[in-house]
């Protein structure tokens, strides 16, 4: 899909997080079970969208990074936390394009910290996210895991 997505073939490409999926229904589980609680009949996840525009941006290498982690772990990400960053061969965060335009998006759609790259140039003051700074991967599995 992402080669026909590259190609132009589709337009964009909508992705299920599995962990998610499989973290909503254990907990709907439980209190179901422990509490009564009524489920609902529509549990929606997160979907990440893929476009031609952003399929390459390497921005959405450390979010990749962080979710593969995740997943590997078996401990969920908080719903609240973004990534923004390139990641190197050796594992270290390398500052991105646009870090401040993508911080106040990021804090405009609700999240309540992003992970950057330490070595980003950053003159915003005063913004409701936490902006947490990473060197390498290792700080994602400290920091997030």
């Amino acid at each position: 899909m992402i080669a026909a997505l590259k190609k132009g073939q589709v337009d964009l490409v909508l992705a299920q997080k599995p962990y998610e999926i499989g973290s909503l229904a254990v907990e709907w589980g439980y209190k179901f079970i422990t509490d009564g609680a009524e489920v609902p009949k529509k549990v929606i996840p997160g979907f990440e969208f893929f476009t031609q525009a952003n399929v390459d941006d390497p921005a959405i290498d450390l979010a990749v990074v962080a979710a593969i982690l995740s997943s590997n772990e078996d401990v969920a990400i908080p719903k609240d936390f973004c990534f923004a960053g390139e990641v190197g061969l050796s594992g270290e965060i390398r500052p991105v394009q646009r870090v401040e335009q993508r911080i106040l998006e990021a804090e405009k759609l609700g999240f309540s910290t992003i992970f950057i790259s330490k070595y980003n140039k950053i003159s915003l003051k005063n913004t409701v996210i936490k902006i947490q700074l990473v060197t390498k991967i290792e700080d994602i599995t400290t920091l997030t895991l």
